[in-house]
């Protein structure tokens, strides 16, 4: 019976060696290798936790390597060997900040939700926008020494441009259609290309800036109120009228002298009574020289000129002396009432 005893607490004793060993072991190897790690596996998936992350096989170093996400999902995060970069095969969203050190390059459309930054770290640098051309590369700089933005090339603006400063502009400007200013325009010179042209007038009519027609030489400027100016030529006329029944006379009615000049255009003749028998001829001198090559004349029974005569000078200046003759007057009925008329253009 005691031996008996002693025997089973000798088994007793061995198979609690035996646990104990076989628990303490796996601690033994953990704690040795410094690494905590559980395992917990269901068909068909094995779900590893660790404390530090293992290196991916890259296999053959041929294919690339990747982290498969779901067998039927099949979404991958994959090292792409042909461009050497990280890629995902759907969307990434980030809750934090992106950061990085090399050049961000999008194949697609940018958009932001908020606002973006250019030169945000504020260094004293330009800050650049590059618009890439099949030509030449043109941009839209913030120049920090000048404090200003400027492009390097042509803005064209479909709706209205605005400032609240002034306008500075280094060389010549043009507008294709009316400049409205609600203050001063000043300068050395002003000059508006297509606006003034040689011979024209600048007014103002309802606020807005207008030009004339370009004039002629000798012409004058002619207001007409609230309408536009026009060009009109200066016109004068000198005339004699011999009162009576006509005779031939070297000293006939009055002498002129001109006060202004005048350019001859037309010449003309009339008669109150017309002449019978022979014509009325009649000769106009400037300084005691005839000014016709050809004397105007009345014919028979006519009260008027027919012939107005071909002059030899149209220049009646300021200061000549002008003076008419009669040559030839009606054999039978003189005629009567003698109108001399000079119609031309005045001189100032």
């Amino acid at each position: 019976m005691i031996r008996a005893l002693r025997h089973r607490r000798h088994c007793t004793k061995r198979s609690l060696s035996r646990v104990l060993a076989g628990l303490l072991a796996p601690m033994v190897l953990l704690a040795s290798t410094g690494v905590s790690a559980a395992t917990s596996s269901w068909s068909p998936t094995l779900l590893v936790n660790t404390e530090s992350f293992q290196v991916i096989d890259e296999g053959d170093q041929l294919t690339d390597v990747e982290i498969r996400f779901g067998g039927t999902l099949n979404e991958k995060l994959y090292w792409n060997r042909a461009p050497a970069r990280f890629e995902f095969t759907d969307d990434l969203h980030v809750q934090g900040n992106i950061t990085g050190s090399g050049t961000l390059t999008v194949s697609g459309e940018v958009k932001t939700k908020a606002d973006l930054s250019i030169n945000s770290d504020s260094g004293a640098a330009d800050a650049v926008l590059t618009f890439g051309s099949d030509s030449t590369n043109e941009t839209l700089k913030f120049l920090n020494a000048e404090d200003r933005f400027e492009f390097s090339d042509d803005l064209n603006v479909t709706g209205g441009l605005y400032a609240s400063g002034s306008l500075v502009v280094s060389n010549a400007s043009r507008f294709k259609s009316n400049l409205r200013v609600s203050g001063n325009i000043s300068g050395s010179l002003i000059k508006a290309n297509n606006f003034m042209s040689s011979g024209a007038i600048a007014f103002t009519s309802g606020g807005t800036l207008s030009r004339t027609a370009q004039g002629t030489s000798g012409q004058i400027i002619l207001s007409q109120g609230l309408s536009a100016p026009v060009w009109k030529t200066p016109t004068s006329s000198m005339v004699w009228f011999f009162e009576g029944g006509l005779f031939v006379t070297a000293t006939g009615g009055a002498v002129v002298t001109m006060p202004y000049g005048i350019t001859l255009g037309t010449g003309s003749l009339r008669v109150n009574v017309a002449p019978t028998g022979a014509a009325i001829i009649v000769d106009v001198f400037k300084d005691g020289t005839s000014i016709y090559s050809t004397k105007p004349q009345i014919a028979v029974s006519a009260k008027t000129s027919a012939k107005t005569g071909i002059f030899s000078t149209t220049a009646l200046t300021e200061g000549s002396v002008i003076r008419f003759s009669i040559d030839q007057v009606g054999s039978t009925i003189a005629g009567s009432g003698l109108t001399i008329m000079l119609n031309g253009t005045r001189k100032y």
